[in-house]
């Protein structure tokens, strides 16, 4: 076997990542019921309403779209947002809190290998989420996408849940680790006021509010989500333009602040 530091700096580079992955999905493995939970409860909150309130939803429509088809959406934002802020972000907040980050400082891991790994394993996640919801929503409630609003919804939602994990590993290292589980929290209720209010509600909002409410990453994902399924969309680009600039920023944080306590 080829000694580790015989290698190239690009495959010694790809070696970390893959060991930083491969541990990450086995903390994921060793915690079944968080894992779980973070996995199936947003398909479970999903099915409650399209199974139990299916008639309604079937005969019902948000601006010319089937109400069944714009849930989906919404619950597809809801389990990016569940497994990056309360899977990801919990258990960056509660290894910082245990003590894990300073034995980590000691080992010679890059930071882009860590968070590169960090990224993947929620991406992966997230799209397991993402397939479990539409084949629920195919198989168990019926809905009928065309293979483009499918495959547009899929490609949306498992992109769009690495912005969710950047402010996780933002918030992680930004605050001290006796709040951050809280902090990582209060922002997961925070996000979750796009879903709650809804397009008619969010109308009856002072300009200002709404303006707000409309640079949350959560309504621009949500936006996004509805955009591949047909929902019209005038400025869709803003939001595609909301989700990169937001994902950046948040990166950056995060590795300045892991450098800063590093350091």
């Amino acid at each position: 076997m080829t000694p580790t530091y015989a290698l190239p700096a690009n495959k010694r580079l790809f070696r970390i990542y893959l060991a930083e992955l491969y541990y990450t999905l086995l903390q994921q493995y060793r915690q079944p019921l968080r894992a779980l939970f973070d996995l199936f409860w947003p398909i479970l909150f999903y099915l409650l309403f399209a199974v139990f309130f299916r008639d309604n939803l079937l005969a019902a429509s948000v601006q010319g779209i089937p109400a069944s088809v714009y849930l989906l959406a919404v619950a597809g934002m809801f389990g990016a947002l569940t497994v990056a802020l309360q899977g990801f972000g919990q258990s960056l907040a509660l290894e910082r809190a245990r003590g894990w980050m300073r034995l980590r400082r000691a080992s010679p891991t890059p930071v882009t290998a860590y968070f590169a790994a960090r990224l993947s394993a929620v991406l992966l996640l997230g799209t397991a989420l993402t397939l479990g919801m539409l084949l629920s929503a195919i198989f168990l409630v019926g809905l009928s996408l065309t293979l483009t609003q499918a495959l547009g919804l899929v490609v949306a939602l498992m992109v769009g849940v690495l912005p969710f994990a950047a402010l996780a590993l933002a918030l992680g290292y930004l605050v001290a680790p006796g709040s951050a589980a809280a902090v990582v929290q209060w922002s997961y209720y925070l996000l979750l006021i796009p879903m709650l209010l809804g397009p008619i509600a969010l109308e009856a909002l002072p300009l200002g509010v709404q303006l707000v409410v409309q640079q949350l990453p959560s309504y621009n994902l949500t936006q996004i989500a509805l955009g591949s399924i047909g929902w019209p969309q005038t400025e869709l680009w803003a939001s595609y333009l909301s989700l990169g600039l937001f994902t950046l920023i948040a990166l950056a944080l995060a590795v300045w602040a892991y450098r800063r306590e590093e350091g």
